[in-house]
């Protein structure tokens, strides 16, 4: 130990960008692309700053662990040693299959054992899920992605009767109705209005949000809007980072009011 009794701490490495470190685990979680492409990607530091603030606010604090940061530590007791070194020093950022779609065909690895078996490798070959039926519902005129204003309702506000006030005030505006994955999940609106890393991406003129919380991957597909309104009970709502004009309460009784002033004014 050193003469003093105060503990020495010395950087001794640290990688090249812990920026960009820290933006490839974050965005490996939630997107299609390789860790690799992710990593080279042009992406300004803007972007990966409000990415990884979201990421970690929402506690998924994994991410930073990524940064590979070397100390070397001196004068300090073999108890405080004991206790660095009995915790875990790997971490794992993996890639959902809940958020992300595969591009393409969906890959799977065949075990070596199977593989050199051909009557085994026949049965892990045929698929394990048949299509029975392929129901194509009639889609409406325009894409979400085209529309320069969207009407969005999450699970805050996905009753039947916040449903149609959606409906309404969309065509009150001329724009459409778009959602995220939580009322999609539950087969209340179709796939093709689904804003997010797993749904459409989209940049309208108005961005009117009731009943959404903003998860990152919603944000991720709706942020980049011109105007965005959200409404949401929780003042502490995800959503209310990127709003422009943000009001707190309940969407359910707030999408009436403003389709009568909508009304009011095209009277």
């Amino acid at each position: 130990m050193e003469n003093n009794n105060k503990p020495v701490v010395h950087l001794i490495s640290k990688p090249e960008n812990m920026l960009k470190t820290i933006y490839t685990a974050c965005r490996t979680c939630y997107s299609a692309d390789t860790p690799y492409e992710i990593y080279n990607s042009t992406d300004d530091e803007e972007k990966m700053l409000k990415l990884i603030e979201r990421v970690i606010s929402s506690g998924h604090y994994s991410t930073i662990e990524h940064i590979q940061v070397s100390f070397a530590i001196s004068n300090v007791s073999r108890a405080c040693t004991h206790q660095l070194v009995r915790h875990r020093h790997m971490s794992f950022s993996q890639k959902s299959q809940r958020y992300v779609k595969e591009k393409g065909q969906f890959d799977y690895l065949i075990p070596p054992t199977i593989a050199r078996n051909e009557e085994l490798k026949v049965k892990f070959d045929i698929p394990s899920v048949e299509v029975l039926e392929e129901v194509k519902e009639k889609q409406e005129v325009g894409k979400i992605e085209d529309a320069k204003y969207l009407v969005a309702v999450g699970r805050g506000c996905g009753c039947e009767e916040s449903l149609c006030g959606a409906k309404e005030l969309a065509d009150l505006i001329g724009g459409s109705v778009a959602t995220a994955r939580s009322l999609v999940d539950e087969g209340k609106l179709p796939q093709d209005k689904q804003v997010g890393q797993t749904g459409k991406t989209v940049r309208p003129d108005l961005y009117l949000a009731f009943g959404i919380s903003g998860a990152v991957q919603h944000l991720a597909g709706m942020e980049d809007s011109d105007y965005i309104i959200a409404v949401n009970k929780d003042k502490g709502a995800s959503i209310f980072s990127v709003a422009d004009l943000g009001i707190v309460g309940d969407g359910n009784a707030i999408l009436p009011l403003v389709i009568e002033e909508i009304k009011n004014i095209k009277k």
